[in-house]
């Protein structure tokens, strides 16, 4: 394992010890926690302790902070205490006083680890081009003599389509434009005629 040491970007000391990553177990205690010593000028390696010695510490006096990981270095996070509840105690960042432990977003333990290389797929080989075959063009838009019907949404029934042509959407689809023979309000029908 590389010895590296991430730069604080105060020089002065957020805690005496400093919680970087966390696992819990099914009830949310923490079974384990990545736990750095604060030196003022840089942070140590850390290493793996139990919930245990983390409370037994702060009983004593000693001082958690929870920190995150950045690109170039650390940042502060949210110090870390104590709490009896029904003769149990919790560590917690927030003021909650609950049985759970919580401390916050930090990443779970081994989340850092370096994921193994992606195997690269190989491009499928191109697809023999198809000769397109010559489409018919039809006009945007042509005028219609037979009578359609469409849903009137003004009416709110079935109406014959007044002054209807023929049209294309977008997408390509045919459609059918007009007014309502008994409202003169637009409507509009998806298909052919």
């Amino acid at each position: 394992m590389e010895n590296l040491e991430y730069f604080l970007v105060k020089l002065d000391r957020w805690a005496d010890f400093l919680i970087s990553e966390v696992s819990y177990d099914v009830n949310h205690k923490i079974s384990q926690a990545k736990v750095h010593v604060d030196r003022g000028d840089h942070i140590s390696d850390g290493e793996i302790v139990d919930r245990r010695t983390i409370a037994h510490n702060i009983k004593k006096g000693k001082s958690y902070l929870t920190i995150y990981k950045t690109l170039t270095a650390w940042k502060k996070g949210e110090p870390v205490r104590t709490f009896h509840v029904d003769s149990e105690y919790s560590l917690r960042i927030d003021n909650n006083k609950v049985i759970l432990d919580f401390l916050g977003s930090i990443p779970e333990i081994g989340a850092h680890k370096e994921e193994p290389p992606q195997i690269e797929e190989k491009p499928a080989p191109p697809k023999p081009e198809a000769k397109p075959e010559p489409q018919k063009e039809e006009p945007k838009s042509t005028a219609v003599s037979e009578k359609t019907v469409a849903y009137c949404v003004k009416c709110k029934e079935k109406r014959e389509i007044k002054d209807a042509i023929q049209a294309t959407m977008k997408n390509g689809r045919p459609a059918i434009k007009g007014t309502c023979s008994v409202c003169a309000a637009k409507v509009f029908r998806i298909g052919k005629i």
